[in-house]
């Protein structure tokens, strides 16, 4: 009888155990299916394939199974799409780049299919080697569809830029590595273009732009290791030779070259986009080093300044990653300049002026750089609130070689002086030009005469803290 209990209750063990894996079974597998259509779903979407190394492995996968392949491959970048993910967050961002997608989508067909390979980089791949003309029409067609203002979640919309970077095989390289090479050579090759331009890779553009090639990844190397560093030259008052404040000047620290200025990179920083990282980056090095300098040095107080690109100024962003900076840094605005350049070559004339005017009401002071005697320059005066006009060396020289243009220097002087409006004179190398400066009534200087651009702890020990003597 106890046998028989005995088996009875092991038999009842059994039988839950088993009703347990078997429940534990069921579970999984239903478990397993939702993960699987939320996958489903979020690839549909998307609209896009979520995992960019299949892209390479696809691409690997057909060069090596048939012989005969054709196929052409579109690199789209799309210029500030990173901005946005940074000040709206993922959501808004995975809601711009699914809306562009289902966008080009539907106007290419099923016969092309999208990776998104980078945050800021879609390619679009299609098993048909595409005649040069279908090309050149695909390409126009992308870039009026991405011009077309994005809808976001409530009020929020957004316009953008993109370039486009086309090869085609067989020509464009025998494996994945070549092939993605080439396209970032198409790539830079649209950028130099200009904003919403395309470019078809051929040998002819891989052996131009070979070297422009290395140098991009030169760069892109150079950020990741941090090769980039910021130089100081002073500004003086010219009347008591006083350290009033100083300009950050970009420079790379290269492992072979030494120290390169930016007339040897920042074009095609300009060109690749990278421009905004670093002109981030070097404020952001700007804040800490002020803030050093007055943790170290109460008793010193000047202020610093740095140049904001073309291409920064018109990123609509800018505003708002500024703010963000403030934030963290808790800065006190006031003792910062922005210098701004080049007023002739901007394209989008509402976003630059919108940026101007909020990084004035920000509490940021406005400088204008590089000042010269071209009327598109001097038209700006009364456009905005300025707090400095920087002078460049070849107007100074200008004045002291024609009449006319002497004339104009003073009259515009005269009206610095009833605007409040500091005047800085640039590239003061002798006694001789600082003595012509001062008699026309300028009043801060800057250039060569006083010190070449420094480090940091370099320019504090030999300009700020030593005496001045002439």
């Amino acid at each position: 009888m106890i046998n028989i209990l005995a088996f009875d209750t092991a038999v009842n063990i059994f039988l839950v155990i088993l009703f347990i894996g078997v429940t534990i079974f069921f579970i999984n597998i239903a478990r397993r299916s939702i993960k699987n259509a939320k996958t489903d779903y979020i690839e549909q979407d998307k609209n896009f394939e979520l995992d960019a190394n299949k892209f390479d492995l696809m691409i690997t996968r057909m060069i090596n199974s048939d012989k005969k392949a054709n196929f052409t491959i579109l690199q789209l970048e799309i210029q500030d799409i990173i901005n946005l993910k940074k000040s709206y967050g993922d959501m808004q961002y995975e809601n711009a780049i699914s809306s562009l997608v289902e966008t080009i989508k539907k106007m290419l067909g099923v016969q092309f299919k999208i990776f998104m390979y980078e945050a800021d980089n879609i390619l679009i791949y299609s098993k048909l080697n595409i005649s040069g003309d279908h090309l050149k029409e695909i390409s126009k067609k992308i870039i009026i569809e991405c011009q077309k203002t994005i809808v976001l979640a409530g009020a929020l919309t957004m316009e953008i830029d993109v370039n486009i970077g086309i090869v085609s095989y067989p020509g464009c390289g025998s494996n994945i590595k070549e092939i993605k090479q080439n396209l970032l050579i198409a790539l830079i090759g649209a950028k130099r273009k200009g904003n919403n331009t395309y470019s078809v890779y051929n040998a002819q553009l891989g052996n131009k732009q070979t070297d422009e090639y290395k140098n991009y990844i030169e760069i892109k190397n150079a950020i990741n290791n941090k090769e980039f560093v910021l130089y100081y030259q002073p500004i003086v008052n010219l009347d008591t030779l006083e350290v009033k404040g100083a300009e950050a000047l970009l420079r790379w620290d290269h492992k072979t070259q030494g120290v390169l200025s930016p007339a040897s990179f920042l074009n095609l920083m300009e060109q690749s986009g990278d421009i905004n990282w670093v002109g981030f980056w070097s404020l952001e090095q700007l804040i800490k080093q002020s803030q050093q300098w007055k943790n170290q040095y109460p008793e010193i107080n000047f202020s610093l300044s740095m140049n904001l690109s073309p291409k920064q100024l018109m990123n609509p962003e800018l505003s708002e990653e500024l703010r963000r900076i403030i934030k963290r840094y808790r800065i006190n605005t006031n003792e910062i300049c922005m210098e701004i350049v080049q007023f002739a070559v901007f394209d989008k004339v509402q976003i630059v002026e919108d940026n101007i005017t909020k990084l004035s009401q920000m509490g940021f002071r406005i400088a204008i750089d590089n000042f010269g005697m071209e009327f598109s320059t001097l038209q700006v005066l009364d456009k905005y609130k300025l707090d400095y006009i920087k002078l460049d060396r070849k107007f100074i020289k200008e004045t002291m070689e024609k009449e006319l243009s002497k004339s104009i220097a003073e009259m515009l002087i005269k009206y610095a002086n009833e605007k409040e409006i500091i005047i800085v004179a640039e590239g003061v190398e002798n006694a001789e030009l600082l003595n012509y400066v001062k008699t026309l009534g300028i009043n801060y200087g800057q250039g060569y005469y006083f010190s070449k651009p420094k480090m940091p702890k370099e320019l504090m020990q030999d300009v700020i803290l030593t005496p001045w003597k002439e």
